[in-house]
């Protein structure tokens, strides 16, 4: 039964990912990998889906590396909902803030948290790699 459960779940995660990927003539390679678009049917927004497939698309992992990349992201992305619930209950509490304002104090708290940078750097997300060389 649990077998079953858990093959109907990734058959519908699988689905879910070919559905949003499939247009995009740049996640060709991903078509046949159907672990990692099972993983990638886990991911909650149709926008960070695609965004991850591409990237996927142009590094092209083997598939236990694309599949712990994908859960990272995940990961990141669970965090990322807690800080702007909570900046949300700060908002809620003083609404005049701005959002310059919340610019600065998450740039403040990202140079406090960088005492832990040096630890986590092998591992930090693929995405913020990326947007550090815009910067």
């Amino acid at each position: 039964m649990a077998s079953n459960v858990k093959r109907i779940a990734q058959q519908v995660h699988r689905k879910r990912a070919v559905a949003i990927v499939e247009e995009d003539p740049s996640c060709t390679w991903l078509m046949d990998k159907p672990e990692i678009l099972d993983e990638l049917g886990r991911i909650d927004t149709e926008f960070a889906l695609s965004a991850i497939a591409r990237r996927l698309c142009e590094v092209r992992p083997d598939t236990s590396r694309a599949i712990e990349m994908i859960r990272q992201h995940r990961s990141y992305d669970k965090l990322a909902d807690e800080l702007v619930k909570t900046v949300n209950a700060y908002v809620r509490r003083f609404p005049a803030t701005s959002r310059m304002e919340i610019t600065k104090a998450l740039d403040n708290a990202a140079m406090r948290l960088g005492s832990l940078e040096e630890q986590s750097k092998p591992g930090k997300h693929q995405f913020l790699q990326r947007a550090e060389g815009v910067r």
